[in-house]
């Protein structure tokens, strides 16, 4: 397919996130004109998005609960489109019941076994098998034991953070609050630009970005969300010329 789309409201500035068209056109005018066409645009964003996902365990992400229903006698449970990561899962209709996260070996061996345990649910995330080479894995499912003897809706819920969600249409927007699309464009100009030009270090301008103020501002800005919970609770917060001490308990904090 060719590179050449036309203005988009996105793009004329509607206030609504940024195009296919927009970031297309942004890439166009970095590298001072058109661009080697054998570079697949939507191929270009998804891969820089994914890049942008994979840097940093943005707040953005965390989606809310997310109801996972179980199928009469079906051992797995399908996944949200947009799944990236869990946090966790929870019976809601039960306080004695919970949930465990096991390795897929653990289930097939509770399954072979018939392990009664009345007090948990055991899951496993997988990856269905490719089903042809022209198209890539699906989204992830949970095989669960022990498995369900009728149908439920909301039989678990799911705490989780998104994933890239893949754009492939002139009219598709990233799966990204507003002010992260400056970030986003420059991994994508960076990317372009060493796939434009092989002697260009891709590496090299993803350092750059990573070392750069606006990098630097959107995750502190993120990381500081919710400060006493998490995986930051009891650790260190910020980078190495920002440092904040903070303790388990919520109250003073020390700087160094």
């Amino acid at each position: 397919m060719g590179n050449s789309f036309t203005m988009s409201a996105a793009a004329a500035g509607s206030g609504v996130g940024k195009d296919v068209v927009y970031y297309s056109a942004q890439v166009r005018q970095a590298l001072g004109g058109d661009w080697d066409g054998r570079t697949n645009i939507y191929e270009l964003l998804n891969d820089a998005g994914r890049t942008m996902f994979a840097m940093e365990e943005w707040k953005f992400n965390n989606r809310p609960p997310y109801d996972l229903d179980f199928t009469a006698n079906d051992s797995f449970v399908a996944l949200p489109s947009d799944f990236g990561k869990i946090n966790g899962i929870q019976v809601p209709s039960s306080l004695d019941t919970t949930v465990k996260l096991v390795t897929m070996s653990d289930i097939l061996q509770y399954r072979s076994n018939t392990l009664n345990d009345p007090f948990h649910y055991y899951v496993a995330l997988v990856y269905p098998t490719q089903t042809a080479q022209t198209g890539s894995l699906s989204v992830p499912r949970l095989e669960v034991y022990p498995t369900p003897s009728a149908a439920s809706t909301g039989a678990l819920k799911l705490d989780y953070e998104a994933g890239w969600v893949t754009m492939s249409a002139v009219t598709h927007v990233p799966n990204i609050p507003i002010n992260m699309e400056t970030l986003y464009l420059q991994i994508i100009i960076a990317m372009a630009r060493s796939l434009h030009n092989p002697r260009i270090s891709q590496t090299k301008l993803l350092d750059e970005i990573t070392a750069g103020s606006t990098y630097k501002n959107l995750s502190r800005s993120y990381g500081n969300h919710q400060q006493s919970l998490g995986s930051h609770t009891g650790g260190i917060v910020g980078t190495p010329e920002h440092t904040i001490y903070r303790p388990f308990e919520p109250g003073a904090i020390s700087t160094p």
